[in-house]
């Protein structure tokens, strides 16, 4: 049992160096792509901080 936990820990993990690195370029490249997108992205966040204040 405990060697299975381990073996899925070391997988996630593994994955997770994989992965992770895709995902960060495709938000980046969204973001250069669409600057449309990331001016929505920042207005929401600002409307955010407003309604919080």
């Amino acid at each position: 049992m405990q060697n299975s936990f381990y073996h899925f820990i070391r997988e996630s993990s593994c994955f997770k160096l994989i992965a992770y690195p895709f995902v960060d370029i495709n938000t980046t490249c969204v973001a250069h792509l669409n600057p449309f997108a990331k001016l929505a992205s920042n207005a929401s966040i600002f409307n955010a901080l407003n309604a919080s204040t």
